[in-house]
């Protein structure tokens, strides 16, 4: 009977292990995004009250202005921020 209880509780255990795993990333990546959003929504404030992009503590936003095609749609300024953290996984605009 301990037997099944011991085999039973590491099967759990290794359950929970993979999950965490697995859903790890995926929340790193999600919050990443947030923050990424909440930067760039910072930085278009701090535009807006004071015509300059400035750095919000880790966050370095970039402004390019030359003209970017989105979906057909030109912009002629467009600000992004660096959301890799280490991973590569690009910027957001």
């Amino acid at each position: 009977m301990l037997k099944w209880v011991l085999i039973s509780a590491a099967v759990l255990l290794v359950m929970l292990y993979v999950s965490y795993v697995l859903g790890y990333g995926q929340s790193l990546r999600t919050f990443s995004i947030f923050t990424g959003e909440f930067d760039l929504r910072l930085a278009y404030i701090n535009y807006v009250a004071t015509g300059t992009i400035q750095p919000n503590g880790t966050s370095k936003p970039y402004v390019f202005t030359n003209t970017i095609s989105v979906r057909g749609v030109g912009y002629p300024c467009v600000v992004a921020i660096d959301i890799s953290h280490g991973f590569g996984e690009g910027t957001l605009t």
